[in-house]
């Protein structure tokens, strides 16, 4: 099996493994900050931040949570987003995550996206939090998989917990660069002018929160490779 840590679109070093996932990679959390970090220690206060599900005015639409690396970083495998949402507003939703890598300027890496894009995220993965149902028997620690047995709406007295797979990547990060999660209600590339598959038919109405803190916080999981 061969497998690609990245530096950017078109550079990177290709390697050869036994097995998935890697031996060597560790699970490790960040949690997600009010101050718009991903932080190693949870935050003891609960808060939320919120976005408008539908927006396209830049800002509006998402939030950011960015770490940067204080020492060279390899991220190889698949990570998780395990967030607590909610939605004032409507009774289901529709979430897109998104992992960038920025540099030490400031500016975001591009990455191939879609086989035609050089600007795309690092990784990326969507769930509509109605079918958050996950199938224990298939699923494993690293990789959920979802049952798709019923639509559960989102509860109604308090957050609703998410676990969303983000597809497998591979990539290196500096000392100085860092890595952010980007959530919104819409795809994470989207390219109006252009004709490929995207989520358009959205359940999404109004605001829609990411709550911070609290007894199970939400988290980004992500592969380390040691």
């Amino acid at each position: 099996m061969l497998y690609e840590v990245r530096e950017a679109y078109d550079r990177g070093e290709v390697a050869a493994a036994d097995a998935w996932p890697l031996p060597g990679v560790r699970y490790a959390p960040l949690y997600l900050d009010e101050g718009g970090t991903l932080a190693e220690t949870a935050p003891e206060a609960e808060s939320f931040v919120e976005y408008d599900g539908l927006a396209s005015g830049i800002g509006a639409h998402r939030v950011l949570f960015e770490h940067t690396f204080t020492e060279r970083t390899v991220l190889v495998g698949h990570a998780t987003a395990e967030l607590n949402v909610s939605a004032p507003d409507a009774d289901d939703m529709d979430l897109f995550v998104g992992l960038f890598k920025r540099g030490t300027d400031g500016e975001v890496v591009g990455f191939a996206h879609y086989a035609q894009f050089e600007d795309g995220p690092v990784a990326l993965g969507w769930l509509r939090v109605s079918h958050r149902e996950l199938d224990d028997r298939r699923s494993e620690p690293f990789l959920p998989v979802l049952a798709h047995r019923q639509a559960l709406p989102l509860e109604s007295d308090g957050a609703t917990r998410v676990t969303i797979e983000i597809l497998p990547s591979g990539t290196a990060f500096e000392a100085g660069e860092s890595l952010v999660l980007v959530v919104q209600g819409r795809d994470i590339m989207d390219y109006p002018q252009l004709v490929y598959a995207r989520h358009r038919d959205a359940v999404n109405h109004g605001r829609q929160r990411v709550h911070l803190g609290g007894a199970d916080p939400s988290r980004v999981v992500l592969p380390y490779l040691d």
